[in-house]
């Protein structure tokens, strides 16, 4: 019973850790490919907000 409770616990930080691996890897993305100095950024909101 105990060796159930440790798997599962064991199982939960490894899900908690690749979250965080995962929002680290997006913010990475964002700085390199998405920054609001690129062109792509600025003629997105110039469509969102000319209408």
């Amino acid at each position: 019973m105990i060796n159930l409770k440790n798997d599962r616990l064991s199982r939960f930080d490894k899900i908690v850790e690749m979250g965080k691996e995962g929002q680290k890897a997006l913010n990475e993305y964002w700085l390199d490919y998405a920054l609001y100095t690129s062109f792509e950024y600025w003629l997105m909101v110039l469509l969102l907000l000319a209408p």
